[in-house]
């Protein structure tokens, strides 16, 4: 599960100018998120959600789930394990709680030169 970025022309209605600009991506863009299998193969695209600061990765998963109108539970059930970038770190008791196992990548920290032996078998 992860969001891509599509840019965008810059829209005429100021409603929407603010909404769809990125200040990360310094842009105008929609973020649709996907969710993909391991093999790669594309399950399902929802959204498109607007770039500003309201819709980051976290919020915009708890409210697929939340609201489940386009089906996005029956694509998972509980032990499923689910890899995640930071940005869904806010999300992870909330997937949890549905019987999800979260996985995130482990970063370097400042001053170490590789992950520990735990860290690189876990990622």
């Amino acid at each position: 599960v992860d969001a891509t970025y599509s840019f965008i022309e810059k829209p005429s209605n100021f409603r929407t100018l603010r909404q769809s600009y990125s200040v990360h991506k310094g842009r105008h863009l929609v973020k649709p998120i996907l969710l993909v299998a391991p093999d790669g193969y594309s399950l399902d695209i929802h959204g498109p959600y607007f770039a500003d600061s309201k819709n980051n990765d976290a919020p915009i998963l708890r409210a697929e789930f939340q609201r489940d109108r386009d089906g996005i539970g029956r694509w998972f059930q509980r032990g499923d394990i689910f890899l995640l970038d930071r940005g869904y770190r806010d999300a992870v008791p909330f997937l949890q709680e549905r019987g999800i196992i979260c996985k995130m990548l482990a970063f370097i920290e400042r001053r170490e030169r590789q992950l520990d032996l735990l860290q690189a078998n876990e990622t």
